[in-house]
């Protein structure tokens, strides 16, 4: 197999992934049409619309809040605890 004219080897030993790898990925290529195995995960909201509802609005109207300011009106407006995992 060639690469763009180039042997498999040669384009190995430039780029760094092993032979077998892109004899892999053209083979995903030929199957799939794309070379990712798996699609990446889907990212969801850990908090209520409405909470990032809130958060929003609060930002727009304080355009140089301070993040202890945004955590204070997260917990009284929402009953949700900010934490450093759910807030950045």
């Amino acid at each position: 197999m060639h690469v763009y004219g180039r042997d498999v080897e040669f384009i190995s030993d430039i780029f760094g992934p092993k032979p077998w790898t892109i004899f892999r990925w053209y083979s995903l290529f030929l199957d799939k049409g794309v070379v990712e195995e798996a699609k990446p995960p889907i990212k969801t909201a850990r908090w209520p619309a409405e909470v990032l509802q809130g958060v929003d609005r609060y930002v727009k109207q304080h355009p140089t809040f301070y993040l202890e300011e945004l955590q204070d009106y997260i917990r009284e407006s929402h009953l949700v605890v900010p934490t450093a995992v759910n807030v950045f």
